[in-house]
């Protein structure tokens, strides 16, 4: 997170930009053994992600048309009419050979972000992760569905959410 000057008219202009980079050295593989490719589509899904739990709407996508860091396969961000970042893969050339494989990276505009968000607050994650569980039980062919929805119903068993 840095501010970024240019200039606009006779005037400087500071903006707040938010980058990272995604690059793996090594193919990273799923718990089941197979590698798992970090594609341009994987960061988009990423972006995705993050911009709608941030409450952005109306998410379009653009092909890049000015390509300093990024190759052919960049994309700006637009919520509505506003630019809100861009998000593409590095060019190699422009490393000069620091990054030896494909990278990717993103740049995104929290201060168009802020003013286009939904969401006012956003709310700590609990340390203690939402579980389901489902709960088998033999019963025998005499009682009906209804009698045993009726007595989960009647029993007001703490964190039962459904039943079917």
């Amino acid at each position: 997170m840095g501010n970024v000057f240019h200039k606009r008219g006779d005037k400087f202009i500071q903006d707040a930009h938010l980058s990272g980079i995604v690059y793996h050295h090594e193919p990273q593989k799923s718990w089941n053994e197979k590698i798992l490719h970090y594609d341009f589509y994987s960061l988009k899904a990423e972006i995705y992600k993050l911009l709608r739990t941030l409450g952005i709407d109306k998410l379009r996508l653009e092909p890049k048309t000015e390509n300093k860091v990024f190759n052919l396969n960049s994309m700006d961000i637009f919520s509505g009419k506003k630019k809100i970042g861009v998000f593409g893969e590095i060019d190699l050339a422009i490393t000069q050979k620091l990054i030896k494989n494909t990278a990717f990276g993103f740049e995104l505009y929290p201060e168009e972000i802020l003013v286009n968000s939904k969401v006012s607050e956003l709310n700590a994650i609990s340390k203690f992760p939402s579980s389901t569980q489902d709960i088998n039980i033999l019963i025998r062919k005499s009682h009906t569905y209804d009698d045993i929805q009726k007595t989960l119903s009647i029993s007001k068993i703490n964190h039962l959410n459904t039943f079917t």
